[in-house]
C-alpha cells in the first residue's frame, strides 16, 4: 500500500509538473506569437514610409521597400492582403492618369511615349507571383498605365483591371481568368499562351495584339476592338464576341466552338482552318470571309446571317447555302 500510494503521488507532481510546464510553453509561445506580431508591424511601417520616398534619388529605397513587402508577405500571411493593397495603391497613385477624351495628350497622361519605371515594373512582378491562395479582395489596378510592362506568367487572375492600358506589354502565359477587363487597351500587347477565360473583356482594344494559342473559354468581348489582332491557333470556346470588331483579325485555325457571335461582322477575315461547330452566326456578315477547311456543323444561323462570297473549299464542312 505505501508503495502504492507513492507511485499514485509521483504520477500526481508529475501530472501537475507537466501542467505547469505546458502553462509556461503557452506563455511563451503567446509572447513569442506577440513578438513576431509587433516585428511584421514595424518592418511594414518601415517598408511602407521606405515605399513613400518620391524621386529618382530614392529608387533603390523603394526597390528595397518592395522587395521587403514581399518577403513579410510570404513571412507573414495575416499581412498578406495588407502588403496587397499597399503594392497596388503605390501603382496607381504613381503611374500616369488615362489621358481625357476631350483634351490632347499631357505629361502627366497615359500615352505612347510613356513607359513604367523600374519601381512600378518591381511592384507589378512582384503581385504578379504573389501566393493568391491568401486573397482577400480582387486585386485593384484599375486605369493603372501599365504600358511595355514585362509580366510572363503573371498572376493576375480575379484582378480589377478596368481600363488599365497594357499596350505593348509582353504578358504571354499570364493569367487573367475571370478578370475585369472592361475597356482595358491590349494594343500590341503579347498574349501567346496567356490564359482568359471567363474574363470581361467588354469594349477592350486588341487591335495589333498577338494572341497565339491563348485560351478566351467563355470570356466576354462584348464591342472589344481586335482589329489586326493575331489569333493564330487561339482558343475561344463559348466565348461572347458578339458586335465585336474583327476589321483585318488573323482567326485561322482558331477553336470557336459554341462561340457567340450575334451580329459580329466578319466580312473578308480569314477563319480558314478554323472550328466553329456549334457557333452561334444569328446576324453575322461573312462576306468575302474564308471558310477553307473550316468546320461549321451544328452553327446556328438564321435569315439575317449574311454569306455572299464566301471562299469554301472541299474541306469545309457543315454548309447551309
Amino acid at each position: 500500500m505505501i508503495a502504492a500510494l507513492a507511485a499514485a503521488a509521483g504520477v500526481y507532481y508529475t501530472g501537475q509538473s507537466l501542467d505547469a510546464t505546458r502553462r509556461q510553453n503557452t506563455v511563451a509561445e503567446q509572447g513569442q506569437a506577440t513578438d513576431r506580431l509587433a516585428q511584421a508591424a514595424e518592418r511594414l511601417t518601415r517598408a511602407v514610409d521606405q515605399l513613400d520616398r518620391s524621386g529618382a534619388d530614392h529608387l533603390q529605397a523603394r526597390l528595397g521597400a518592395i522587395y521587403a513587402l514581399e518577403r513579410l508577405a510570404h513571412d507573414s500571411p495575416p499581412d498578406h492582403p495588407t502588403i496587397v493593397e499597399v503594392l497596388t495603391a503605390f501603382i496607381r497613385t504613381t503611374t500616369p492618369r488615362p489621358a481625357p477624351a476631350t483634351t490632347a495628350a499631357k505629361d502627366n497622361t497615359c500615352n505612347e511615349q510613356t513607359t513604367i519605371g523600374a519601381d512600378i515594373q518591381a511592384a507589378l512582378t512582384v503581385l504578379g507571383r504573389r501566393n493568391a491562395n491568401y486573397d482577400q479582395n480582387d486585386m485593384n489596378l484599375r486605369n493603372a498605365c501599365l504600358r511595355h510592362a514585362e509580366l510572363p506568367g503573371a498572376n493576375f487572375s480575379d484582378a480589377d483591371l478596368l481600363g488599365a492600358n497594357f499596350s505593348d506589354a509582353n504578358l504571354s502565359r499570364a493569367n487573367l481568368r475571370t478578370a475585369y477587363l472592361t475597356g482595358a487597351s491590349f494594343d500590341g500587347a503579347s498574349l501567346v499562351e496567356a490564359s482568359l477565360s471567363e474574363a470581361h473583356l467588354e469594349r477592350v482594344t486588341l487591335v495589333g495584339a498577338f494572341l497565339r494559342q491563348s485560351n478566351f473559354d467563355r470570356a466576354i468581348l462584348d464591342r472589344a476592338n481586335l482589329s489586326d489582332a493575331s489569333l493564330l491557333l487561339a482558343d475561344l470556346v463559348a466565348a461572347d464576341l458578339s458586335g465585336a470588331i474583327l476589321d483585318r483579325t488573323k482567326l485561322h485555325n482558331a477553336d470557336f466552338r459554341d462561340a457567340q457571335f450575334y451580329g459580329t461582322n466578319l466580312r473578308s477575315l480569314d477563319l480558314s482552318g478554323s472550328d466553329l461547330r456549334g457557333a452561334i452566326l444569328d446576324g453575322a456578315i461573312l462576306d468575302g470571309a474564308d471558310l477553307s477547311a473550316v468546320d461549321l456543323r451544328g452553327a446556328q444561323h438564321d435569315l439575317f446571317t449574311s454569306v455572299n462570297d464566301v471562299v469554301t473549299n472541299e474541306l469545309t464542312k457543315g454548309k447551309w447555302w
